[in-house]
C-alpha cells in the first residue's frame, strides 16, 4: 500500500480483460508494503515493464479492482467465497501487466507463484524494526483515523470500497486486531517474519532475489537479465509523502460528500418554500 504519485488520481476507463494475456508475467515482487516496493515499481517501469501496485488498483476503480481484491482476501483469509486459482483468475485484473509489487498482491505469494511459474520472484526486505516504525508513521497512522468508517459509509462510490480493501488487507497482517493498537505490534512483527520465511520456503533459491533498493541496479538487473540503466536507482515514497497523499485524499472525499449534502439540502429547501410549485 505504498504510493508513488500525488493525490490526484487519473482513473483508467472501463476495459474488459484480454485472456489469454498478450505478454507473459515476468516479475513477482512479493515483499510486504513499506519494504521499498514503490521504488522497485518505478525501477521496473524504467526497465520497460508494466508493473502492478496498489496505486494501479486505485486507478482501475472503474474496472472494479478494489472489489476483486477484497473478494480474494475474504476468500483466502475468511473462508468466504471461492479462492483465486490459477492465471485465468488473476488475469481478470493482471492481464495487461507483466510484473506485480506491493499489497494486495503480496498477500498471495503461493497462488501467484503457482499461477506464473516462469516469473522471477523478488523479495523486497528491510530491517524488521525499521519496517515497523515505517508502518507506524504511514499505514497504521492512516488506519487510526476512525472517521474513515463514516466517510466510507457516506462515500460509497470511492471511499467505501477503497477503505474496505485497505483496512482488511492491513488486518490480515495484524491477525484481526485493530492494526493501530499497541497490542497489534507482536502480530505485525510475526507477520513480517512469517511472510519472509514463507517466500524463502516456497520459492526455489535459483528463482529468488532478496533485494533492498539501496542495493542499486546491478543485482536486480543481473537477476532479471536486463541492462543496467545509466541513472540512479529510484528512491521515493517516504512516510511523509504517504501521509500527504492520504490526507489530501481523505479531505477531498469529505468535500465531495459535503457538496452532495449541500445540494440535497438546497433542493429540499426549494421544495419547502411556501407557494413554490414544481412542474412535473
Amino acid at each position: 500500500m505504498d504510493y508513488i504519485t500525488g493525490p490526484k488520481i487519473e482513473f483508467y476507463k472501463r476495459s474488459d480483460p484480454v485472456v489469454p494475456r498478450r505478454k507473459p508475467m515476468k516479475v513477482l515482487v512479493v515483499g510486504l508494503s513499506r519494504t521499498g516496493t514503490a521504488s522497485i515499481l518505478v525501477a521496473l517501469q524504467k526497465l520497460g515493464l508494466d508493473a502492478y501496485h496498489f496505486h494501479e488498483a486505485n486507478q482501475n476503480r472503474d474496472n472494479a479492482h478494489w472489489q476483486f481484491w477484497l473478494r480474494a482476501i475474504r476468500a483466502k483469509y475468511d473462508g468466504i467465497g471461492r479462492p483465486l486459482q490459477g492465471a485465468d483468475d488473476f488475469d481478470e485484473v493482471l492481464w495487461n501487466y507483466d510484473a506485480v509489487t506491493d499489497a494486495p498482491c503480496c498477500l498471495f505469494v503461493e497462488e501467484l507463484a503457482a499461477a506464473y511459474p516462469d516469473a522471477k520472484v523478488v523479495l523486497s526486505v528491510r530491517d524488521r524494526d525499521s519496517w515497523f516504525r515505517s508502518m507506524q508513521t504511514s499505514v497504521l497512522e492512516i488506519i487510526s483515523w476512525r472517521s474513515w468508517t463514516l466517510l466510507a459509509y457516506l462515500d460509497r462510490e470511492y471511499s467505501g470500497p477503497y477503505w474496505a480493501l485497505f483496512n482488511r488487507a492491513t488486518e490480515v497482517w495484524s491477525a484481526g486486531l485493530p492494526p493501530y493498537a499497541p497490542s497489534a505490534r507482536p502480530a505485525l512483527l510475526r507477520t513480517f517474519d512469517n511472510h519472509n520465511h514463507l517466500v524463502r520456503r516456497v520459492i526455489p533459491k535459483e528463482n529468488l532475489l532478496e533485494f533492498r533498493p539501496s542495493d542499486g541496479w546491478e543485482p536486480l538487473c543481473k537477476f532479471l537479465d536486463m541492462p543496467v540503466p545509466d541513472r540512479k536507482f529510484p528512491h521515493i515514497n517516504d512516510s511523509n509523502g504517504f501521509l500527504r497523499f492520504h490526507s489530501t485524499l481523505y479531505w477531498s472525499r469529505w468535500v465531495f460528500v459535503l457538496k452532495k449534502v449541500l445540494i440535497a439540502m438546497g433542493i429540499l429547501g426549494l421544495l419547502l418554500v411556501p407557494g413554490l410549485h414544481l412542474v412535473l
